[in-house]
């Protein structure tokens, strides 16, 4: 709350003379009255933990170049994948990746998560080039043999010289910092996969859309607009209420009502309760007993063209 009070002086005020009553005296200061009075609160060294940060770090640059990926192939976060690959010749990189695999995954909605230090084994390969109004500053008339004889650089020279952080060029010797190095896959390698890299790791997204990762999908927005639903109707998340469903119209590129089926205990996991189908017959003109009184909400939804009635019922 004091570290707070100098960026949003008012409200931190309001919330602190609200909780005060509820603060031991103690934990007051000398002036109670108002939050700006008490002295700024002294950093705590022995709480930072260079390590974690490192982890969190690392884990969050994964996370926004594989996001990148998803972006360059118009595939939304909704949409499961089957692969992310990290790779990287550190193995404690590669270790705190994997310490936080799980928040990777969930958030990148990938469902395998790879990690390697082996570039050969995915087709890496190196390309280089120069940013040359700055290096010709540098070099002078020698810019134009390096200009030259940069594209004739095969990916293991370009290779040695990220290891060895310099290289010579037609006699010309290049430090780290002259030129820009890019990494990515062979051409035949690379249909359905995109990589993404910061020149310190390499992701490569798998993104393919299999069937049945296109079926979770399609769960998954099922279940967002059951939790939608219930939200609307003023539920809260513990009110047990049964759940029911009616498909209107369903395309057979979308399969929707096999979707209920087949995914039935992944909708039933994410919901802790079942979503059935509605089997009451309505008769024109008349309302089924029990109905009116027992039903909380209902409304159409579409995923992907196909519609469907949800319905919200008292048990």
């Amino acid at each position: 709350m004091r570290g707070l009070a100098p960026f949003t002086p008012f409200v931190t005020d309001k919330i602190y003379l609200l909780l005060l009553p509820h603060i031991p005296k103690d934990l007051q200061g000398i002036d109670a009255r108002s939050v700006h009075f008490l002295p700024f609160p002294d950093v705590r060294e022995e709480l930072f933990d260079v390590e974690i940060e490192r982890r969190v770090g690392r884990m969050q640059r994964v996370i926004e170049l594989a996001r990148v990926s998803r972006e360059r192939r118009a595939v939304g976060l909704k949409t499961p994948l089957k692969t992310l690959i990290v790779i990287h010749a550190d193995p404690v990189y590669l270790e705190d990746v994997r310490s936080l695999e799980s928040y990777i995954t969930e958030e990148l909605n990938v469902r395998d998560l790879v990690l390697s230090s082996d570039e050969a084994k995915y087709n890496v390969q190196y390309s280089v080039s120069a940013d040359w109004p700055v290096l010709g500053k540098k070099l002078k008339k020698d810019v134009q043999k390096v200009k030259k004889a940069l594209p004739g650089l095969t990916s293991d020279q370009v290779h040695q010289f990220v290891l060895k952080k310099s290289m010579v060029v037609d006699g010309i010797p290049l430090e780290q910092g002259d030129l820009l190095v890019k990494r990515g896959l062979k051409d035949d390698s690379s249909k359905n996969l995109e990589t993404n890299t910061d020149d310190d790791v390499l992701t490569i997204l798998d993104a393919d859309l299999y069937p049945e990762l296109a079926d979770e999908g399609l769960a998954r927005e099922i279940v967002n607009r059951v939790q939608r639903l219930r939200k609307k109707a003023g539920l809260q998340p513990t009110d047990d209420v049964k759940m029911e469903y009616k498909v209107l119209s369903d395309p057979e590129s979308i399969g929707l009502e096999n979707i209920f089926t087949k995914q039935a205990k992944a909708i039933e996991k994410a919901l802790r309760r079942p979503v059935d189908h509605h089997n009451v017959t309505e008769v024109e003109g008349e309302i089924p007993n029990g109905v009116e009184e027992g039903l909380i909400m209902e409304e159409e939804q579409e995923i992907q063209k196909a519609t469907f009635m949800l319905r919200l019922v008292r048990l």
